[in-house]
């Protein structure tokens, strides 16, 4: 996993980086961090990148982003699920997938 955190100011994103590590830990997840500072934003962001194995089979990456939530309210907290390896797939049987129906499914 993947921790984007963006700020306007160095020592909040240095904040931020050393909350988001101590909520890792808790929640017994590894985690990379990455800090960007753009003095044009107004706002902090912290973004978790996780793939889709992540996303489906383990609820740890959304405990850990609920948790920083509360413990940076402050700040944005979001979640990518990167699911280009899916798309570089070159299995035939997926890419000559055909699709029956044409309605989204609603939630």
């Amino acid at each position: 996993m993947k921790c984007l955190i963006e700020s306007p100011d160095y020592d909040i994103a240095k904040q931020l980086e050393s909350i988001a590590l101590q909520c890792a830990i808790d929640a017994k997840t590894s985690m990379e961090t990455k800090i960007t500072v753009r003095s044009k934003i107004q706002s902090s962001f912290i973004t978790l990148q996780i793939n889709v194995d992540e996303a489906l089979g383990d609820s740890q990456s959304w405990c850990l982003a609920c948790r920083l939530g509360c413990f940076c309210p402050a700040a944005r907290v979001s979640i990518i699920i990167s699911a280009q390896p899916l798309f570089q797939q070159t299995d035939p049987q997926i890419l000559n997938q055909k699709s029956t129906s044409k309605q989204a499914a609603g939630f």
